[in-house]
């Protein structure tokens, strides 16, 4: 059997208070990053795809993507798409089973296996070293056959894709929890009970993240003013909108833009 390199593992951080865009690139590799802290945004085509604290990411080999972090910690691994073929062949697939760029919740299979690898390479990444190679195997053989769901795949019922729905068609005007819980079917505690379990947040703060991403989305990609792009994403008030943007993303919607535009 012909050799060939497996894998790379690095471990990327920038300050708390750094922030900005990464180059726009493709690798011919998988490429895995799993999150420590900070936050990290993925443009990927017309797509834009979120990592938090203790999820992973996963890019499949020549997927262009540009990133944007802010204060991270993050440990990538490149894969080798022959170490995922030869796992396939292990478990007799005939394909992969994913496809497209997809974010994991920090309890799922892939995103401890990732963590445990780089756990294990904290010292360095060693091919040769037996603990980690039986870690990249495992997450190898996860890329084949997954055994935990992307973020929410499996915890959105009907009645909470019906409420992000709701967010989707109406986060330019106002919303309220009862709203959603009602277009889920479900009382408001209830509602606010499964939304939290389901994503790991309230109603309220997946409204709000949703609306800056639209935001952060308008500021990129047209020439509206600060304020049309506030008023079209569902805030009223462009001095709360700055300052919740800036939260968010550690730029001013002025100063995000002159990033965006270089």
């Amino acid at each position: 059997m012909a050799e060939y390199a497996r894998a790379e593992v690095v471990h990327r951080t920038c300050a708390r208070n750094q922030s900005g865009f990464g180059p726009t690139h493709a690798n011919g590799w998988y490429e895995l990053t799993w999150m420590e802290h900070g936050s990290a945004s993925y443009r990927i085509g017309r797509r834009q795809l979120s990592l938090r604290p203790g999820e992973c990411l996963l890019l499949p080999p020549d997927v262009e993507n540009t990133p944007w972090v802010q204060g991270v910690s993050v440990h990538q691994t490149w894969i080798a798409p022959e170490l995922v073929a030869h796992a396939a062949d292990a478990l007799r697939r005939s394909e992969l089973q994913l496809h497209d760029p997809v974010v994991f919740w920090p309890d799922a299979a892939l995103s401890a296996l990732s963590r445990g690898l780089f756990l294990r390479a904290l010292d360095g990444w060693n091919s040769a070293d037996p603990g980690q190679a039986a870690a990249l195997d495992a997450i190898a053989f996860a890329l084949v056959a997954p055994e935990s769901p992307a973020r929410g795949q499996s915890r959105r019922s009907p009645q909470l894709r019906a409420a992000l729905e709701v967010v989707a068609n109406g986060y330019a005007s106002p919303l309220c929890v009862e709203d959603l819980a009602r277009a889920a079917g479900m009382n408001r505690f209830t509602f606010m009970r499964a939304f939290r379990a389901a994503f790991g947040e309230s109603p309220y703060q997946y409204v709000l993240a949703y609306r800056l991403q639209r935001a952060a989305d308008a500021l990129r990609d047209s020439h509206a003013s600060v304020l049309d792009v506030a008023l079209a994403c569902g805030f009223d008030d462009a001095g709360r909108f700055a300052r919740m943007f800036r939260a968010q993303f550690g730029l001013t919607p002025s100063e995000y833009r002159r990033q965006a535009w270089r």
